[in-house]
């Protein structure tokens, strides 16, 4: 991809939801230096308005006190209602537990700014500009690389981004063994700080989504890593 693509996503505007000012105001400060617009929020501040900001993305830190439990509700309603993408910033990469696996990706801390700058667009290109690729089928499994969806049967899967870019990495070379860390070199495509349990949260969140019955698409080879079954 072009330098022209990443011009274009320099002015998107992202909001960072932090209960702490001092917090989210240096975050934004830092994502402000890499070339994002950035809008400070609070969880008190009506999620239905940051389309009518102009937000893009939100970046939301749910762990950081006094974030309340109703900010969950309020999260889990940007990813599944509105047209915005959203990035959490957590202590730890459990997000099933907590019930916000509506996000678009995560980010565990500590972190350093331009981690997530790379991150926002990655998530920022998959949503607005659509790659030119081949569909991708195993059974009743199919990828449109150009739409960025993944259908079982005849029915579209929900998958966040990185779950989408994972999947897609591992139909794309079946039979072949992956170590987590090839995995996290490969679709994230970069050293995480978030180390290689974040390859299992993602794996196990995709078989949630993807096995029916007695179907695998993704096998663990014990002590070894993960592949994509050839059928």
């Amino acid at each position: 991809m072009g330098s022209g693509a990443m011009r274009e996503m320099a002015p998107l505007k992202i909001a960072v939801w932090a209960r702490d000012p001092s917090r989210a105001g240096g975050l934004a400060s830092g994502l402000a230096g890499a070339g994002f617009s950035c809008l400070v929020i609070s969880d008190d501040v009506a999620a239905s308005g940051l389309a009518e900001e102009g937000v893009s993305l939100v970046v939301a830190d749910p762990d950081a006190p006094p974030f309340r439990p109703d900010a969950e509700s309020l999260v889990r309603w940007i990813g599944q209602e509105r047209n915005l993408s959203l990035i959490l910033l957590l202590n730890e990469p459990v997000m099933e537990s907590r019930g916000l696996d509506t996000a678009d990706d995560f980010v565990v801390k500590p972190f350093h700014v331009s981690e997530l700058a790379v991150r926002i667009r990655r998530v920022l290109r998959s949503t607005q500009l659509a790659g030119r690729g081949a569909r991708i089928e195993f059974g009743d499994l199919a990828i449109d690389t150009d739409a960025c969806q993944v259908f079982l049967g005849r029915r579209a899967l929900d998958l966040t981004f990185m779950e989408y870019e994972l999947l897609k990495f591992l139909a794309e070379n079946p039979g072949k063994v992956f170590t987590r860390e090839a995995l996290l070199r490969n679709v994230w495509g970069y050293d995480y700080y978030g180390g290689e349990r974040t390859v299992d949260v993602h794996i196990r969140r995709l078989r949630s989504k993807l096995e029916v019955g007695d179907d695998t698409y993704i096998e663990t080879v014990r002590g070894q890593g993960y592949r994509f079954r050839r059928g």
